[in-house]
């Protein structure tokens, strides 16, 4: 008999956006076929995702290192938008579902109400840049921590119940080295971690880079180019440009749940494996909870 252990926001939109936190279903016995002995409660343990640090801020590394089983992100870039984003937050209100939304600063500034929106409704609100100026935003790292901090400071500003969003950024183009912008994405990684952020690249898209494609293109293209893996960290985009993904959303949303994936927002990790934690930022006397830590973390589960 297995427990089942489940993150929290799809089912509370009131959820408590400041602190990065996972939640676990406590154990169900089986009353028909398990023995008795069963019955008894069964300690269950929660983590939360540990502060980033310099090489150990990529989000998707720590999902895939979590053992964490058939969970997917739906990832929303270039929002907020007053024609498409609440069309999306309407879909996923219907189907009681979380999302995490990649905004523009200058989009904020514009559509304020719509920001506010995304975190009164449960999801995470987070930088992607504060102008769609890319190259400008990638000439130096100071400019591109400026306007991170800036778009995430426009996000709590906006925030209704006055909390911090978890902090988390995603690179316009990715983080890869081949993303096209001609910066060195791991110095500005580093930087990222001291400023205290996790970023998060993706493992599949719809395609929606391209305007012209019709939903039903869009939908084909995630269906015959998505990976074989147990957590999908999807790519879509919520730009006045991009009718066809809202168009095409619900179908992915009904696909995904038909096949028994649970959704989740970015700082909703279900920890099967307990996370590594840099040493420095446990004091003496969590010394032993460490070492267990480690134990625990020496044979991941397979993702």
């Amino acid at each position: 008999v297995t427990s089942i252990s489940k993150c929290s926001g799809n089912s509370n939109p009131e959820i408590d956006n400041s602190v990065p936190v996972t939640t676990s279903v406590p154990y169900e016995a089986d009353q028909t076929s398990a023995p008795e002995a069963t019955e008894q409660a069964v300690e269950t343990t929660s983590y939360e995702i540990p502060a980033p640090s310099e090489g150990k801020n990529d989000i998707l590394g720590v999902i895939k290192d979590s053992g964490q089983k058939k969970h997917v992100y739906l990832t929303f870039n270039n929002g907020p938008d007053n024609k498409t984003t609440p069309q999306i937050l309407d879909i996923l209100r219907r189907y009681d579902i979380k999302a995490t939304f990649f905004m523009i600063g200058e989009n904020i500034e514009k559509s304020p109400q719509i920001c506010a929106r995304v975190i009164q409704e449960g999801h995470l609100a987070a930088p992607l840049s504060y102008s769609d100026d890319f190259r400008s935003l990638y000439s130096s790292k100071a400019d591109f921590i400026d306007a991170m901090n800036q778009t995430y400071d426009l996000i709590n500003q906006n925030a209704p119940s006055g909390k911090e969003q978890f902090k988390i950024v995603r690179f316009p183009g990715g983080s890869f080295d081949e993303s096209g912008y001609g910066f060195n994405s791991e110095s500005y990684k580093d930087e990222l971690a001291e400023e205290g952020f996790y970023f998060a690249d993706w493992n599949c898209s719809v395609g929606d880079s391209s305007s012209q494609r019709s939903a039903d293109k869009l939908l084909s293209y995630f269906t015959q180019n998505r990976p074989d893996l147990n957590n999908l960290v999807i790519q879509l985009r919520d730009s006045s440009s991009n009718q066809a993904t809202v168009d095409m959303l619900e179908r992915l949303v009904k696909m995904l749940l038909d096949e028994g994936y649970t959704f989740s927002k970015l700082d909703e990790i279900d920890f099967q494996v307990a996370p590594e934690v840099d040493e420095e930022e446990n004091s003496d006397d969590n010394s032993s909870e460490e070492d267990t830590a480690t134990e625990q973390t020496s044979a991941p589960k397979p993702t």
